[in-house]
């Protein structure tokens, strides 16, 4: 049956998983150490948000996709999200700027390294310290990453966060609870300049819209980005979406989102993102 899919990705009944499906297989057995312990031997050769962009957020994409199809229960989303949440405080003594010479000798890690390229900007990422920040992004959090609905929206919140932290930017992971108007009261709006709202889904509903409406009138002076993580989505139908929310930015992968708040929060810029995004941020 079709909503049993997922066991052949739980138990791994088929043969040559690829890292993404490693990956989920891992969260939803509760297995996170281990994930961590393969990301690890990743960071050798690549970098943190290349393995965000090529195997956990794909892994949570195939978890989206039995959500989709009715086949992953509110349990099962739970494990995952606990499961990433507990991978991310197991990575976050990495330092990117420590340079490991001998290549992994681990064949699941090597395939995974394997499928991404050394050249992508990913790879490109500086890690930020205190001094290179502009005065603004000195705040804690100076990042608001906020799921957009879903337990795997907050999954992927908690990824993003991570992703920033270990670049120098602060930042925290809210549930999709805090953007209830009951709730949106707490968030603290005092040194966040982006909130950062993730979607996994293929769609991006009216609620998304009401969510942006609610965040920039509890925060206006910080700008919101939709963190729009499907896979399936190209730039052009990405920036039209954004439109149609009023988000101030979009980004569809996590070093695309990264890549964004580095040039925004460094004091000097750093990269060559398009100058209309830039524009966007500084506002």
């Amino acid at each position: 049956m079709e909503k049993l899919q997922f066991l052949d990705v739980m138990f791994g009944d088929r043969p040559a998983l690829t890292p993404p499906e490693i990956f989920y297989q891992r969260m939803l057995a509760g297995d996170p150490t281990e994930a961590a312990e393969k990301a690890e031997q990743f960071l050798k050769e690549r970098s943190l948000a290349s393995y965000y962009d090529q195997v956990a957020v794909p892994g949570l994409r195939l978890a989206q996709n039995d959500f989709d199809r009715g086949a992953l229960q509110l349990e099962r989303q739970a494990k995952v999200r606990d499961s990433v949440r507990e991978f991310t405080s197991d990575l976050a003594e990495i330092d990117e700027e420590t340079e490991d010479d001998v290549p992994t000798t681990d064949t699941e890690a090597a395939t995974a390294v394997d499928r991404s390229l050394e050249e992508e900007p990913a790879e490109r990422m500086p890690v930020l310290k205190r001094e290179d920040l502009a005065p603004a992004w000195h705040g804690n959090p100076a990042v608001l990453c906020v799921a957009g609905r879903s337990l795997l929206d907050e999954a992927a919140a908690v990824a993003m966060a991570h992703l920033a932290e270990v670049h120098g930017i602060a930042a925290k992971a809210e549930p999709s609870e805090a953007l209830a108007n009951t709730n949106i009261v707490r968030l603290q709006p005092d040194g966040v300049q982006v909130v950062c709202l993730v979607h996994m889904g293929d769609e991006v509903s009216s609620h998304t819209r009401f969510a942006i409406r609610r965040l920039k009138r509890k925060m206006p002076k910080a700008r919101v980005m939709l963190c729009w993580w499907s896979g399936r989505i190209d730039e052009e139908a990405a920036e039209q979406r954004r439109l149609e929310v009023r988000a101030d930015l979009v980004a569809t992968s996590p070093s695309h989102a990264l890549t964004i708040l580095l040039d925004a929060a460094a004091s000097v810029p750093i990269t060559t993102q398009p100058e209309s995004e830039l524009a966007e941020i500084a506002r």
